[in-house]
């Protein structure tokens, strides 16, 4: 009986393990995706500088457009945290999507106030 239990307590670590080692291959990959589609969506009016990791599934993308309407035009990419079994699985089970924020700099104060 308990002979059983140690092997599935050690099967369940060990797959946690092989999770956690081959994540960031995945978040690698899904990475090189996401700027292929912000390349395209780029489409010649812009390009992307550079490329920084911020944490496991978070990174931050430069970018030089072709207007100059923003100043420091940059990108932060949220991918799904696969590097947490369950933190993935509990974001899945909620329908919970990456996320890309545009972040820049305007030329000049906007002329109306958002509500807070």
């Amino acid at each position: 009986m308990w002979g059983r239990v140690a092997i599935c307590i050690a099967a369940g670590a060990a797959a946690v393990v092989v999770w956690y080692l081959l994540s960031p291959r995945s978040n690698r990959r899904q990475a090189g995706r996401v700027l292929e589609w912000i390349q395209a969506a780029l489409a010649g009016k812009g390009q992307v500088v550079a490329v920084r990791w911020l944490g496991p599934s978070i990174f931050h993308v430069v970018l030089r457009l072709s207007a100059s309407l923003f100043q420091h035009p940059a990108l932060m990419v949220r991918l799904i945290p696969r590097q947490n079994p369950f933190q993935w699985l509990r974001q899945w089970r909620r329908g919970e999507p990456a996320t890309v924020t545009f972040e820049a700099d305007l030329d000049s104060a906007p002329a109306f106030n958002l509500p807070a």
